[in-house]
């Protein structure tokens, strides 16, 4: 991460604020337009269609008042832009409603962009706007940005329509099976004794019905979504439940790319390295476990992916967006925290017989379990 200053050595610069705002929590930078870290900040969750409009703006001034004190700005100084990359922000309806109201009753900035999540990740890893962002943290996400500017977008809507291969995904799905095996409506032909103990242990319950205030008074998504981190660790045992749920979401998240395959232009996709993806969320952290399913998911769609990790936070993007919009070019390459974890060849990176076997075998077992949801 960049050092965080508390000079006050910023003042006669240009200031810019990014705002990384996810369903569960959400982070802020405060950098001048020489790409001076001044402060950073988090807070709640600010996706406006799980709290509203007036939350979320409550939410943003909180972080953006923490900023202003950390950096020791003087109440008079305005900030000359700030940039919101927020989950949800897909309407562009509703996202000049909230610029509007931030606005109205706080006017922290003299310029706004409001962005969806996707867009601060891209800016904050690629200079020149061009690749994928392929999300899966509480919800799923993927968006492309060709060279010239247009975008095209699989997924991202939500927990009720999408979320497929997120870690709300996973988690319900464990918890569904458990449910459904123990009613004796779809008994699983998998072992699930090791699923049943991690859903327990996350939850903190001895028995099903303990589970149920997290899905009913009230929902907690991010609560039932943060259980997938456990499931994961039933994968690194090789349970074959376990494996097999990381499995499908690997093969889930490989169907975004392969959705939108057809949309990105000739010179994008024939980038030396291939098309970058910049994978974002903690469901990304198990990618051994996710791997062949993702292999299996992609089916030679498309030649090459260079796939990246962000390992710092895409509100450095968001400052940078609304730099742009005021004129200025923050300059973002000390920032761009990005680590390289696989290289995809469509020619070379296949599954083995042996596995293809493998999880051929899994698969029929999950039809007749509720695994099989489509």
């Amino acid at each position: 991460m960049p050092e965080t200053s508390s000079s006050n050595g910023g003042i006669g610069e240009d200031l810019f604020i990014g705002v990384e705002g996810g369903g569960t929590s959400s982070n802020a930078v405060l950098l001048t337009g020489t790409g001076h870290v001044l402060a950073s900040s988090a807070g709640d969750t600010t996706n406006m269609w799980n709290i509203g409009i007036p939350a979320t703006c409550d939410n943003i001034m909180q972080m953006v008042n923490d900023l202003r004190k950390s950096a020791q700005l003087e109440d008079s100084h305005q900030i000359s832009g700030i940039g919101l990359c927020l989950s949800g922000a897909d309407s562009e309806s509703e996202n000049e409603k909230l610029v509007d109201y931030l606005r109205e009753y706080f006017n922290p900035a003299a310029h706004y962009i409001i962005e969806a999540d996707t867009m601060g990740s891209l800016a904050t890893a690629l200079p020149d706007l061009a690749g994928i962002v392929l999300i899966s943290g509480t919800g799923s996400n993927c968006v492309l940005r060709n060279p010239d500017g247009t975008q095209i977008k699989s997924g991202g809507w939500g927990h009720l329509l999408g979320d497929e291969g997120s870690a709300y995904w996973i988690a319900m799905r464990a918890v569904k099976i458990l449910f459904d095996h123990d009613d004796n409506y779809r008994v699983s032909e998998f072992n699930i004794d090791s699923l049943r103990r991690h859903v327990f242990k996350f939850f903190n319950v001895t028995q099903r019905s303990e589970i149920l205030p997290f899905f009913y008074s009230p929902f907690q998504k991010s609560a039932i979504a943060n259980m997938a981190s456990n499931i994961a660790k039933g994968a690194a045992e090789n349970d074959p439940l376990c494996n097999y749920l990381y499995h499908d979401a690997g093969i889930r998240l490989a169907q975004h790319i392969k959705a939108i395959v057809p949309h990105i232009q000739s010179d994008l996709l024939s980038r030396a390295g291939g098309v970058p993806v910049v994978c974002v969320g903690s469901v990304w952290k198990s990618w051994e476990a996710l791997k062949d399913g993702f292999l299996e998911g992609l089916d030679h769609c498309i030649p090459a992916l260079s796939m990246m990790r962000l390992s710092g936070s895409s509100a450095y993007g968001a400052a940078y967006l609304v730099g742009r919009k005021a004129g200025i070019s923050i300059p973002l390459e000390k920032l761009r925290m990005t680590e390289p974890f696989y290289e995809f060849n469509g020619a070379t990176c296949t599954l083995e017989e042996s596995q293809k076997m493998r999880w051929k075998r899994e698969h029929a077992k999950a039809v007749h379990s509720a695994l099989q949801d489509d």
